[in-house]
């Protein structure tokens, strides 16, 4: 994916594109405790500087957004707001993520796509999304695993492992036992994937 992101201040990122086509949207978006807030770039190519969203945005004038951007790609409204809801709780959980339209040429080079009879048009758009650790979750996430707070280690869901090893914490020897059932548990999951039952 051509699409990496970092910190490198307390509250601004750099946010690459090293693929060759610019990125027609990318969407900073956070959610902290249900506040939520977004920035949105057009054309991304190279290298942009960004800083992190105010949490006062709404919902709905994300949704709209993305849906824009969908729509510039060649979706039908109808599809966009199916997109969207069908992704809602994944895409709008808690945490950072920069959400971004994957080029339609790395799409077709990637997963060819060849149909007969040929239809009149096609369009394909996917969206990537690449999961932030910020540095207000990182502290979060040190702090439950040296104190043992399984229920905060719980919010970070299946990117508790990734975290974990950008964050560098030190567990406490309580959570030896929790981690383990949670390594087994997405190891699981990967080799039996639900959405393929």
């Amino acid at each position: 994916m051509p699409l990496s992101a970092r910190f490198t201040g307390d509250s601004s990122l750099e946010l690459r594109n090293a693929g060759e086509d610019p990125l027609a949207l990318a969407v900073l978006f956070e959610n902290r405790g249900g506040h939520i807030g977004y920035r949105v770039l057009h054309g991304l190519s190279g290298m942009a500087g960004i800083e992190t969203p105010a949490l006062s945005a709404s919902l709905d004038s994300l949704k709209k957004d993305l849906a824009d951007g969908l729509v510039s790609q060649g979706l039908y409204r109808k599809e966009a707001d199916a997109m969207i809801q069908t992704w809602h709780d994944s895409w709008f959980e808690e945490g950072m993520r920069v959400f971004y339209l994957v080029p339609r040429s790395l799409v077709d080079r990637e997963l060819p796509l060849s149909i007969q009879p040929a239809p009149a048009k096609i369009a394909r758009v996917f969206v990537g999304r690449e999961e932030i650790l910020t540095p207000y979750m990182r502290d979060r996430l040190q702090t439950a695993l040296s104190t043992g707070n399984t229920q905060t280690l719980d919010q970070f869901g299946r990117f508790l492992a990734p975290f974990m090893q950008q964050a560098k914490g030190t567990a406490a020897p309580s959570v030896a036992g929790y981690l383990a059932a949670k390594s087994e548990q997405a190891k699981q999951e990967f080799y039996s994937p639900t959405c393929v039952k």
